[in-house]
């Protein structure tokens, strides 16, 4: 998605469109354009005066077949809490091709980097100590993220 916006001085109203249809709600300086498209804005001032904006076009890929999804519902890891390895699961079919696997600690330091492990799973080194960590899970367009548990 991309964020546009018009702020202006002494502004009353802005009406936002896209492909020269109103967008319903889309009334206030800035909008979030989350399809693609031709958009604009008419910006009115207190004395009822008003003005287009130039157009703009947004382009939004698709998205392709194999991509993963941008939810956090589109894998599962597990046993989790868990002592020695996890298993990342793909929902949606085996999009474990060409990832980059990272866990960091909580705060925020890598600890495990790995360029995709065999079949899905991902073996998490014994020198790991007890605590919450975050798996990051990204391909070259989408990053996933999970926390799990170690416990000894």
């Amino acid at each position: 998605s991309v964020i546009l916006s018009v702020p202006a001085a002494n502004v009353n109203s802005y009406l936002w469109f896209n492909n020269n249809i109103n967008i319903t709600g889309a009334k206030t300086e800035s909008t979030t354009a989350k399809i693609a498209g031709t958009y604009n804005t008419i910006v009115t001032n207190n004395y009822g005066c008003f003005k287009k904006s130039n157009n703009i076009s947004i382009t939004i890929p698709c998205r392709l077949e194999n991509e993963l999804d941008n939810t956090l519902s589109s894998l599962n890891i597990y046993p989790n809490p868990s002592s020695d390895y996890i298993t990342i699961e793909f929902i949606d079919g085996d999009n474990s091709k060409d990832l980059q696997l990272s866990v960091y600690d909580m705060q925020g330091r890598l600890v495990n980097d790995a360029l995709r492990s065999v079949k899905n799973n991902l073996w998490i080194s014994n020198n790991l100590e007890a605590g919450m960590y975050l798996l990051k899970v990204q391909n070259n367009i989408t990053i996933i993220s999970k926390t799990f548990e170690i416990i000894k």
